[in-house]
């Protein structure tokens, strides 16, 4: 029910649209993110540098290509997908372990 009452603190119309772009624009940007990070991942591994130059590198690549809402609404409906998919998971993990 937590889904509810955030639900109830959101804005008009307009905060709510504003809030599903950022929701979309944010998971699209990370799952676009993650492609180029991997190959700084890569390029940090090979090249000389200090241990773990590579994970540095993915992490600051992801970081710079993502996108983090900026709006109340946006976070809340980026939390109300993430509780969605956890959810979601809780339900698979269930099932998967009464299978035979």
């Amino acid at each position: 029910m937590e889904w509810l009452k955030r639900a109830g603190a959101r804005g008009g119309l307009l905060d709510d649209l504003a809030g599903d772009a950022e929701a979309r624009f944010s998971v699209l940007g990370g799952i676009a993110s993650e492609i180029p990070a991997g190959l700084a991942g890569v390029a940090g591994t090979l090249l000389p540098g200090q241990p773990g130059q590579g994970a540095r590198w993915v992490e600051a690549t992801r970081d710079r290509l993502s996108y983090t809402p900026r709006t109340a609404a946006g976070r809340a409906k980026l939390a109300d997908l993430g509780y969605t998919i956890d959810s979601a998971g809780r339900v698979a993990r269930d099932v998967a372990s009464r299978a035979p």
